[in-house]
């Protein structure tokens, strides 16, 4: 997927993020945070490669493109980024909620 949000600058490039940029990307991150909690839940025991870390790296990737939807939704405030994050926020505070 050809993302801004997905690409590792620092800073990100916060002019090339649209809204629909933002709805593709955090669905799919917090799909996949999601799909490895149930994994390890489902898998019981297991190593520490399949467990910390390969959450960590998706958690990593849900925070690094969420910190940038608030900080362009701060400054920029437009309606439809507004929505997004707005439909984005419950789920991912019931997500890290959840994991802790």
């Amino acid at each position: 997927m050809n993302n801004p949000l997905l690409e590792d600058y620092e800073p990100p490039l916060l002019d090339r993020i649209s809204s629909v940029d933002v709805l593709l990307v955090l669905e799919a991150l917090l799909s996949d945070c999601c799909e490895i909690v149930a994994s390890i839940i489902d898998n019981g025991r297991t190593a520490w490669d399949t467990l910390v870390a390969s959450l960590e790296r998706a958690q990593d990737r849900l925070n690094k493109a969420w910190s940038s939807v608030s900080y362009l939704n701060t400054v920029t405030n437009t309606d439809t980024l507004h929505e997004v994050s707005n439909v984005f926020l419950p789920l991912i505070n019931a997500y890290n909620t959840e994991v802790v």
